[in-house]
């Protein structure tokens, strides 16, 4: 069905002349009223879950000395937000003495917040259900006012420790819940009622092998010592004790049905606990260090191994040279059974063998005819009588330098070895003569570069390599202290100052040569630093 233009244009001016015929009544009553009282008031109750307000006249401007006032109230267990359109436009003043939108939070109007200007106003939400707003205007100054929407929003009671414990608060609409958990039941009314615990183990249902034992909101089952619940948590099997910190035995531990038992190796014996062993055989140290010079005779006394019974002081044992160094021969040092004195067996050389480890076993044979043992160790260290000189890893050193190498840039890392241990193995180094060039650092053994090398770069490429000859001094801190020397040549070649070289050095036939980034990668580095 199609509606001409002119029936559109004529539904259209007469809704103006009824809407126009609406606002000339209100604003005649409201010019009545300001004849008689000097102001138009008028006031409306909002009960409904949503809906809408604005101010008189809107979208036309409100009048002078206008009072409206709103009274909105929806159920308990909810609060109200309030909405503004885009369009608010309230004369503006210094804290809205003038026109303003009044929003109340109580009845006495204690608690309030004003709206006016034209810039659009956030929405309100009331703390209770019920909400007041007034809105006035002066005798002067008029506005389009406003138009807003309000609804009805849910409150979470829960938010608030409203239920007693060990009750859970549940959220309705409007209102709420406190609800049992499992293994509770309400006693008294649902909301102002507390939950009891419910004893499970008086129930038929529930069915422990051992024992029940009730619990706040829950059950659970145990089982006597030795044993454990099973994964049904209701059957009990037994608990292998020994896979728990060993049973609590310091060595052997054997399980066996709700129970275990320690056990001990040969030569010690259960104490009065029934967990620890202890040995029947007791050295007066298990592990003992000596000293020995290594150019003593065969023969010498190192010590004289000592060990006694726990219960039979006196009696008499065997002792043995079980390994030495780990290894069963032990031609070294000889061992008198029956005194159990240790002697040197052999030359003695620091160089070839600095420390020996000895193990020891003491046997004693018992009452049954069966032998007690138990070992110890003597670790004997050989002293140095002989002092040496550091040692270089070669013979003599040449050293390739760019001339465009940068100040302070490592070009090669000097090794020595010394035989001796202490301070007498602390090397140290010197670069003799002294020279702006290169140096070497005094405990690392790094050679850098002092003073960049661009002097020699201008020279031509026919011209003979520009060579420095040097020694590198290697001390050791020993007393008195040792030196060895070496000879080091820096030969300087000239290079293409805007080339981007990587060099790499390493040790060939003593030499130190310069290699180009292109061959990096086919280059087999066989520097021994």
């Amino acid at each position: 069905m199609r509606i001409s233009v002119k029936k559109y244009c004529a539904v259209f001016v007469l809704w103006l002349a009824m809407l126009g015929t609406a606002e000339s009544r209100g604003n005649r009553r409201c010019q009545k009223s300001l004849r008689k009282r000097g102001k138009c008031r008028t006031s409306a109750i909002l009960t409904k879950s949503f809906g809408t307000f604005h101010s008189p006249g809107y979208p036309r401007n409100y009048t002078n000395n206008v009072q409206s006032s709103w009274h909105i109230r929806v159920p308990k267990g909810y609060r109200i937000r309030i909405r503004f359109r885009k369009d608010f436009h309230v004369e503006d003043s210094t804290l809205c003495h003038k026109d303003a939108l009044v929003v109340a939070f109580d009845k006495s109007q204690k608690n309030t917040k004003l709206f006016c200007g034209k810039k659009r106003q956030r929405g309100v939400t009331s703390s209770t259900n019920e909400l007041w707003l007034i809105f006035r205007s002066d005798d002067a100054g008029i506005a389009k006012g406003f138009f807003a929407t309000y609804r009805a929003i849910d409150v979470n009671e829960c938010r608030k420790e409203v239920c007693k414990f060990p009750s859970l608060c549940r959220n309705t609409v409007g209102s709420y819940m406190c609800d049992c958990p499992d293994g509770y039941r309400l006693r008294g009314r649902k909301n102002s009622g507390r939950c009891v615990d419910i004893d499970e183990c008086s129930s038929r249902q529930v069915k422990c092998e051992f024992k029940c034992v009730n619990t706040a909101g829950g059950y659970h089952c145990v089982c006597p010592r030795g044993y454990r619940l099973a994964y049904n948590e209701k059957s009990c099997r037994d608990e292998n004790e020994c896979l728990k910190h060993n049973g609590g035995c310091s060595h052997q531990c054997r399980n066996s049905r709700g129970s275990y038992t320690c056990l001990c190796p040969t030569g010690y014996k259960l104490d009065s606990t029934r967990r620890t062993c202890h040995k029947e055989i007791f050295y007066d140290s298990y592990q003992q260090i000596y000293y020995v010079k290594e150019d003593v005779a065969i023969g010498t006394l190192v010590t004289k191994v000592k060990a006694t019974l726990a219960k039979r002081h006196g009696q008499k044992m065997l002792f043995f040279i079980v390994a030495e160094n780990l290894k069963s021969e032990h031609p070294t040092f000889k061992m008198n059974s029956t005194s159990g004195e240790l002697t040197v067996n052999a030359s003695l050389d620091r160089e070839t063998v600095s420390e020996y480890l000895l193990e020891i076993e003491a046997k004693h044979l018992n009452e049954k005819k069966k032998w007690t043992k138990a070992r110890s160790f003597v670790v004997v260290r050989i002293l140095d009588i002989n002092d040496h000189a550091p040692r270089f890893s070669h013979p003599a050193y040449t050293i390739s330098v760019p001339c465009n190498v940068k100040p302070g840039s490592v070009l090669y890392r000097i090794d020595t070895y010394d035989q001796d241990e202490g301070k007498n193995a602390q090397v140290m180094y010197k670069l003799e003569p002294a020279n702006p060039y290169f140096t070497v650092q005094k405990h690392s053994g790094k050679v850098k570069v002092l003073k960049g090398l661009h002097e020699f770069c201008n020279e031509s490429s026919s011209s003979p390599l520009r060579r420095f000859e040097y020694k590198i001094v290697a001390t050791d801190r020993g007393r008195p202290a040792l030196r060895t020397r070496v000879h080091v040549r820096f030969i300087i070649a000239a290079v293409d100052l805007t080339s981007q070289t990587m060099f790499v050095w390493y040790t060939e036939n003593h030499d130190v040569k310069l290699v180009k980034k292109s061959s990096r990668k086919t280059l087999k580095q066989t520097d021994s630093t």
